[in-house]
């Protein structure tokens, strides 16, 4: 997704975020609070798999603040 966000928006970086934020959507393979996190920039495309603990609101938010500290950590390099 991020790889196909940089391209349609014709930026320099971006961020995607799919997982399974809750109350449904569960399996046995794929817990509550399993984050994909991905960010795409000129030069790599990197995807990270978390787990957050919470209720839906409490997943979204832990999702976005890691999306976003991600995001920050690559700008300093």
């Amino acid at each position: 997704m991020a790889k196909n966000i940089r391209k349609i928006a014709k930026t320099d970086i971006s961020l995607s975020i799919t997982g399974i934020a809750g109350p449904t959507g569960a399996t046995k393979n794929k817990k509550l609070g399993t984050v994909y996190i991905a960010l795409a920039n000129n030069y790599k495309l990197q995807c990270n798999k978390f787990s957050f603990n919470g209720a839906r609101e409490s997943i979204r938010k832990q999702s976005c603040l890691k999306a976003l500290e991600l995001l920050y950590e690559d700008l300093k390099k």
